[in-house]
């Protein structure tokens, strides 16, 4: 038998010896860093290289980014990390353009206020004045003007309150290419229907249908009734009972 190679005790002592000393060494360092990485961070914190230096504001069409920033209280001298989130979104949706807001923070000094706004889907003529209504269904009484606005319809005669917010309802699911055809909406109560209004469209064409049935009905029946006529004619199409196709030189001679 082969004889077993005996290791002397004085010849295993220096290399325990060593094996300690780099266990010790990579301790040293491991709590060298931890140490190096909280003052950092205490430098950090507490110095202004964590203020807000950066503030984005994202997806405003409508409110300015001036209104946004003093809504939100925040300022350059501010901590990037005592900023209250919750607190700010909610202050935020408190602008009646507002329908909602998130806000983000990024490393080392950035803060981004990413907002979705409620859109204008039409405009309420009263006393030769334009409101915009929002999708919301409420009216910016503070912004007004004289002028015939062009980006959205016109609503005339639909009273304020419920039957206005049952009209916005609508023209939200309306298709945009039917709400960008739209020139005016105006209420016309018949002994039928007391929600009867007649649409003006900018094609030349009038629209008769009821506003519980108006997205439903126009989206559906609207684009193929239209590309189904002569070129050149016009008329009313009236839906508050199926689709009936009246033109214009029809109508004149009855």
């Amino acid at each position: 038998m082969p004889e077993k190679k005996v290791i002397q005790l004085e010849d295993r002592i220096p290399r325990l010896r060593a094996q300690r000393k780099q266990k010790a060494n990579r301790r040293m360092i491991f709590y060298l860093t931890i140490l190096f990485i909280l003052i950092l961070a205490v430098i950090y914190f507490e110095s202004p290289l964590s203020n807000v230096r950066t503030l984005m504001i994202k997806d405003n069409d409508y409110v300015s980014k001036q209104q946004i920033v003093e809504q939100s209280g925040i300022l350059k001298h501010n901590k990037i990390w005592d900023i209250n989130k919750q607190k700010i979104e909610r202050s935020l949706k408190e602008l009646p353009l507002i329908k909602g807001a998130e806000i983000k923070r990024y490393f080392p000094s950035t803060v981004t206020i990413d907002v979705s706004e409620y859109t204008k889907v039409a405009y309420l003529e009263k006393n030769h004045r334009y409101y915009p209504i929002l999708s919301s269904g409420n009216i910016l009484t503070d912004v007004s003007g004289k002028m015939l606005p062009s980006s959205a319809p016109v609503i005339i005669g639909v009273a304020q309150g419920r039957s206005l917010k049952a009209l916005t309802k609508q023209m939200v699911l309306l298709s945009p290419a039917i709400k960008h055809d739209i020139s005016e909406i105006v209420s016309v109560p018949s002994k039928y229907y007391s929600d009867e209004v007649h649409l003006y469209m900018n094609d030349g064409n009038e629209v008769i249908v009821t506003t519980g049935h108006l997205a439903n009905r126009l989206n559906h029946f609207y684009p193929s009734v239209t590309s189904s006529l002569k070129p050149g004619e016009k008329g009313v199409l009236d839906l508050t009972v199926g689709q009936i196709f009246t033109p214009y030189s029809q109508s004149k001679k009855d």
